[in-house]
C-alpha cells in the first residue's frame, strides 16, 4: 500500500509538475534546441568568415589610402 500510496502521490505530484515543467522544459529545450543549432551552423560559419576575415584585413588598409 505504501508504494500504491507513493505512486499515486508521485503522479498526482508528477502531473501538476508535469504541466509547469513541461512547459518550462519546453521553452528550455526550444532554448536549447536553438543554441545547440546555432553551434553546428557556426563551425561552418567560421570557416567562411575566417576566409573573409582574411580578405577584410587587407580590404581596410586600402580605403584609407585610397581616401
Amino acid at each position: 500500500t505504501e508504494f500504491v500510496t507513493t505512486e499515486k502521490l508521485e503522479k498526482n505530484e508528477e502531473k501538476p509538475k508535469d504541466k509547469e515543467n513541461g512547459g518550462e522544459e519546453a521553452c528550455i529545450k526550444g532554448k536549447e534546441l536553438v543554441v545547440v543549432r546555432k553551434p553546428p551552423p557556426e563551425p561552418p560559419d567560421v570557416s567562411p568568415p575566417a576566409t573573409t576575415l582574411p580578405r577584410r584585413s587587407p580590404l581596410p588598409p586600402e580605403p584609407p589610402d585610397v581616401v
